[in-house]
């Protein structure tokens, strides 16, 4: 038998056996390694309803233990669960409640206790840019301008013209405007910045955080990182002093910071915070696959290693294709599953903690606005999904358009299978989870290819991103790379000899050295 044949006898091997094993994995049989654990992004309130009000709670993620720990990830983000007069929850009326729609403070301690039994860690989304227009102490603050509290918020009696968008006059209950001074709010008139320049409102934020570490949580997500002052250098500062207060209390609380800009913008955060989340990688992945051009992706890879590494040599970047902010990505790549596949495949081998936003790992859809990228978890069809939450009637993912998570399952050529094979893979491999990033010169418009190397283990992702098979001639010091870890097409063809690999429309390959 000639070495062409064998090597794809052994390749559809490979990729059989592995659908019907690593679809079991559990995350007890993971490596470990917090804070680099594959993280899941949770919208609470769309996610699981554990009690029967239509809307998601906390007691509907517990339900849903058995099925993350399917996936193999490690621990949770979950969106803002504070006491709010919106869905959404970023504009918070009382830092120390939860929303009764949720639960309490007391259950929030056992959900967070009861995470940690699981064997998660827990993140917590928290909004400390602003607050709500009904927190009492902006309510005060508006009616009376010598209220203790006016100076918590940002004033001003004539309306800057460079930012008339984001300064706003307070009105009453019967939307009657209140005296002739305006507020600041970036995002909305619904959420007014609080006042940074007070010492009294740095001292509040701090209180807060404390609150929700001794309530256990793992971590935090740092919204609106960047927007506390208009200032950058005001804004490290104020996270380098955030920082050494939480490390003071507990050096292991992770800090991840929601800062979208460039990644020259962005490194210098990466030097207080523990981590920030890389919004030009996800749209470099995303456009990649969209234009079906990956000629500049790892160039820009390599740009951003440079600047955040020389920031911080140890820092950690948050990676992944979108979050509840943005267009789901199944959307943004019009649907096509083995796009998707690869967008997974991509997330999931390159350096960077990889956060899966809810699912995505089914192909959930969704465009703006924002109530149509948080619709409804689909675990079972919806005449047998009890639990499924009912808050938002769904216009883009319903049992129409995307297969529920646990018919899924069953189907070992499912989008969640592959999910689960890659974290698998990368749960498993020193090189993904911690390896430096080389880019392969066997790079070009239709194949995005690199290197993952730690120690004496060295990986080889090819990423085919086109419609047609594309094929290459690997490079001398490639034949060591024997081991065919993953394989996603029939198509994929190598010949040893030569070596020649003709790589599947859409399709990836991982090759090994037996290290």
């Amino acid at each position: 038998m000639n070495k062409f044949i064998l090597f794809n006898i052994l390749l559809f091997s490979v990729m059989t056996t592995q659908g019907q094993n690593q679809a079991t994995l559990t995350q007890e049989t993971s490596n470990t390694h917090w804070p680099q654990s594959v993280t899941y992004h949770i919208f609470v309130r769309s996610f699981c309803d554990g009690n029967g009000d239509g809307i998601g709670d906390l007691k509907g993620i517990t339900a849903r233990w058995d099925y993350l720990k399917k996936m193999g990830v490690e621990a949770i983000l979950i969106s803002p669960v504070f006491a709010s007069p919106s869905y959404h929850k970023y504009d918070v009326t009382d830092y120390y409640s939860l929303s009764p729609e949720y639960g309490t403070t007391e259950t929030f301690s056992y959900f967070v206790k009861d995470a940690h039994a699981q064997g998660f860690k827990v993140i917590l989304d928290i909004p400390l840019n602003h607050c709500s227009n009904r927190h009492p102490w902006f309510v005060n603050a508006a009616k009376d301008v010598n209220s203790e509290y006016r100076d918590y918020f940002i004033w001003t009696d004539h309306l800057p013209a460079h930012e008339k968008t984001q300064w706003h006059l307070p009105k009453d209950s019967k939307g009657k405007n209140i005296g002739k001074s305006y507020y600041y709010g970036f995002f909305s008139p619904e959420m007014p910045d609080w006042n940074y320049d007070n010492p009294k409102v740095v001292e509040e934020a701090k209180r807060i955080l404390k609150f929700w570490m001794d309530k256990g949580v793992d971590g935090f997500r740092l919204d609106a990182a960047q927007h506390i002052f208009n200032d950058a250098n005001k804004n490290i500062g104020f996270w380098t002093m955030i920082s050494a207060y939480v490390k003071n209390l507990n050096k292991s609380v992770f800090l991840a910071g929601e800062v979208n800009n460039s990644f020259d913008m962005v490194a210098p955060y990466l030097k207080p915070l523990d981590a920030c989340f890389d919004f030009n990688l996800a749209d470099e992945v995303v456009q990649s696959l969209k234009k079906e051009d990956a000629s500049g992706f790892t160039n820009k890879m390599e740009k951003i290693i440079s600047h955040y590494s020389g920031a911080n040599k140890d820092y950690k970047d948050i990676i992944f294709l979108t979050n509840h902010d943005q267009n789901r990505v199944m959307s943004e790549l019009n649907n096509s599953f083995p796009k998707a596949r690869i967008a997974a495949t991509i997330l999931l081998t390159l350096p960077g903690i990889p956060y899966i936003y809810y699912g995505e790992e089914i192909g959930m859809r969704g465009m703006k606005p924002d109530e149509y990228i948080r619709e409804p978890m689909l675990f079972y069809s919806e005449k047998t999904d009890n639990m499924r939450t009912h808050w938002e009637k769904p216009k883009y993912s319903t049992d129409k358009t995307v297969v529920p998570a646990y018919l899924q399952i069953s189907d070992d050529t499912s989008l969640y299978n592959h999910y689960v094979r890659m974290i698998q893979i990368r749960n498993n491999a020193p090189a993904l989870k911690f390896g430096s990033f080389e880019k392969s010169e066997l790079c070009g418009k239709g194949l995005l290819a690199y290197y993952r190397n730690y120690n004496k283990q060295q990986y080889l992702v090819l990423n085919n991103i086109t419609a047609a098979p594309i094929t290459v001639t690997l490079n001398e010091k490639d034949k060591l790379l024997t081991k065919v870890i993953f394989q996603t097409s029939r198509e994929t063809l190598y010949n040893s000899n030569t070596l020649k690999l003709t790589i599947g429309p859409y399709s990836s390959i991982i090759l090994a050295n037996p290290y």
